[in-house]
């Protein structure tokens, strides 16, 4: 098709909505209506009533911090163990700490933050969209923002704010770009400032996106733009380098600080795979078609049909969320959607001398992620998880990019094939962010009501000094949690992770040394003392030869870094030692059927103390895995269960 019909097609479209008025103001307003609606459900979802160990951890470390101390770095303990610099965020969170005194903030509190956070998202991803010459697919791009877990998460938990700094940075750089004058300054600089002092995390995106956007705009000729860029960059990075310091040069170390350079590359992997989840499989598919549009020679058709054939072949996309840590559970699929992803930015990014906005967007998230990735194999005070919330400012660029190619697709395709691709990949792209709201509000509904009603039964237990072992590590409770769940102020307990699928001849029992973090659980029960076990599991209700496709293989992922590790974890002598880590466990939790280990100790030698499940289902990520599904005998939704159970174990009788 020649590029005279594009300008044809879309002066009649504007034609017909400026020939009816009534028409083009229903659209807006259905719209809207749809906007609101997603904003809602997900509002409503963050209602349920919880006592999450994040919020209460948290606000419980805050008050440890002298409101004089918030411009520094400082140490976050188990179970986080790295280096924080986020002054706006502890100012807020002492702000709720001394609000509510020491009572459970009310789920008021969550539903307003949700809904007026989504709503600062959505307007913010949509200006910084238009900003940036991509007002056709904004709209679209922004709702898929807010229906992604990433973002879901953020709200639902009242100590994050990865949503509401990806808001304050969209819509600071977007005054930045379109604003004249010395208060377009101020207001940029307020907004891109409030990101800088929310989270480390959000200060190296401002400081990309800014770094991005000026070079860009040099290399293309638009002086201007890009003075104002590294002005408001120069302004605010090196005082906040200044201020982290020693986050960097090693005064302040984490584990993966300390590791050699050679450990933390796997990272760079780990790191692309958090954008990759961003775009969805159909965006990156969309941004691969684009970026093969851009090769001389090949026939139209090609590009939309290898997209959709890219969406069939890639394996049943299952992975392991670690608080929105995305772990592919096959990672060669994880690792050839990079790979595509990779390329589409990067042809994006070639288009700059005659599309200048798109490819800045896909500048910044390129320096973005070299920035991240810097970081991890310089700094000393890194993160071997980081995690895909942590870079939200990115979702609406990609998203964006994304529908945009799809949209040139549109007007290129010439055959029946070619356009029917196209529209198979519009429908794939607009499932993925609607199976991810889906699936975490059914997962949040069923798993809530039960982890709640359990940590009840344990918080009224007579636990003065009693250990606690619990299998799910995201499960932790601390004294705060403790007392809004109405346990004594001050009860003594230690909260131990261990893993629940160890192979039967290491099973602890009476006869172990079961030993994590220094808690000889074992040993406390041979003393007569006796020990509680919390078992939390979201697990899969399907057939059996689907099981091992679903679960996949995580051992890729193991390092000798925190989680990753599949180091010593239980020991009865020093040649004792885990095959897997501790989020291997967890996924296994998850896929493999049976009671585990863990579970059969507790019903053998335990007390059973509580026992609900609720089920829930799952959608898949990607639309066209579908005949991949039914060749393999997958489910298409997956049934699940979350289950929560209590077990007391006596002590050994004297």
């Amino acid at each position: 098709m020649s590029t005279s019909h594009r300008p044809r097609r879309r002066s009649r479209r504007r034609s017909a909505a400026a020939g009816s008025p009534t028409r083009a103001a229903g659209q807006v307003w259905a719209w809207r209506a749809l906007v609101l609606a997603v904003i809602a459900i997900a509002s409503w979802a963050s209602a349920q009533p919880k006592v999450d160990h994040i919020t209460a951890w948290v606000l419980d470390l805050v008050t440890w911090i002298p409101v004089e101390d918030s411009f520094l770095p400082f140490w976050l303990p188990a179970p986080m163990n790295v280096w924080g610099f986020r002054p706006l965020s502890v100012l807020l969170m002492k702000g709720a700490a001394a609000l509510w005194a020491g009572q459970m903030p009310p789920p008021a509190l969550i539903v307003g933050k949700t809904f007026l956070g989504l709503l600062a998202l959505y307007g913010a991803a949509v200006f910084w969209l238009r900003a940036h010459g991509m007002g056709r697919v904004a709209r679209v791009a922004a709702l898929g923002t807010l229906m992604l877990s990433p973002t879901l998460f953020s709200c639902w938990y009242l100590t994050e704010l990865d949503h509401l700094a990806a808001a304050a940075l969209l819509a600071g750089l977007a005054v930045l770009r379109l604003g004249r004058g010395p208060g377009s300054l101020l207001l940029a600089g307020m907004g891109v400032g409030a990101a800088v002092l929310l989270k480390e995390s959000s200060a190296l995106l401002a400081f990309s996106f800014l770094a991005a956007g000026a070079l860009l705009a040099e290399a293309t000729g638009r002086r201007n733009l890009a003075l104002r860029q590294a002005g408001l960059l120069l302004c605010l990075a090196p005082p906040w380098i200044l201020l982290t310091l020693s986050m960097v040069t090693g005064e302040a170390t984490t584990q993966v600080g300390a590791a050699p350079w050679r450990t933390r590359l796997p990272l760079l992997e780990h790191n692309a795979v958090q954008f990759a989840y961003l775009a969805t499989p159909a965006g990156v598919a969309a941004l691969g078609m684009g970026a093969l549009s851009r090769l001389r020679g090949l026939p139209a058709s090609l590009p939309p049909l290898a997209a959709v054939a890219l969406l069939l072949l890639l394996p049943v996309l299952t992975f392991y969320s670690h608080y929105e840590t995305i772990y592919f559970a096959t990672r060669w699929g994880g690792s050839l959607l990079v790979l595509v992803l990779m390329m589409g930015l990067l042809a994006e990014l070639s288009k700059a001398r005659t599309q200048i906005g798109p490819a800045t967007v896909a500048a910044s998230i390129l320096v973005c992620l070299a920035v991240f990735d810097l970081a991890c194999l310089m700094a000393s005070a890194p993160r071997e998880d980081l995690a895909a919330r942590l870079f939200l400012a990115a979702a609406p660029g990609l998203l964006g990019l994304a529908a945009r190619a799809v949209d040139e697709a549109w007007f290129k395709a010439l055959t029946a094939p070619a356009r029917g691709a196209v529209a198979l990949l519009a429908l794939a792209l607009g499932w993925g962010p609607l199976a991810q709201l889906a699936n975490s509000v059914a997962e949040w509904e069923a798993r809530l009501p039960v982890e709640l009603a359990g940590r009840r039964v344990l918080a009224a237990a007579p636990l003065e000094g009693t250990p606690v072992a619990f299998n799910n590590f995201q499960q932790w409770m601390g004294p705060l949690a403790q007392a809004w769940l109405g346990a004594p102020a001050d009860v003594g307990t230690t909260y131990t992770p261990v893993p629940a699928w160890l192979a039967a001849p290491r099973l602890p029992g009476p006869a172990y040394v079961w030993t994590l973090g220094g808690d000889d659980l074992a040993g406390t029960r041979k003393k007569g003392r006796p020990v509680y076990l919390f078992w939390q599991a979201n697990r899969a209700r399907i057939p059996e030869g689907a099981r091992p496709i679903l679960m996949g293989d995580l051992s890729w992922i193991r390092r000798p870094l925190g989680a990753l590790s599949s180091g010593r974890i239980m020991e009865q002598a020093p040649d004792v030692i885990a095959d897997h880590s501790m989020i291997e466990d967890q996924h296994m939790s998850t896929w493999l059927s049976g009671p585990s280990p863990m579970q059969q100790l507790a019903q053998v030698e335990g007390e059973p103390l509580f026992a609900e499940s609720r089920p829930y289902g799952l959608l898949p990520l990607n639309l066209l895995d579908l005949p991949r599904r039914l060749v393999f005998g997958v489910p298409w939704r997956v049934s699940m269960q979350a289950e929560v159970a209590v077990w007391r174990l006596p002590g050994a009788s004297r």
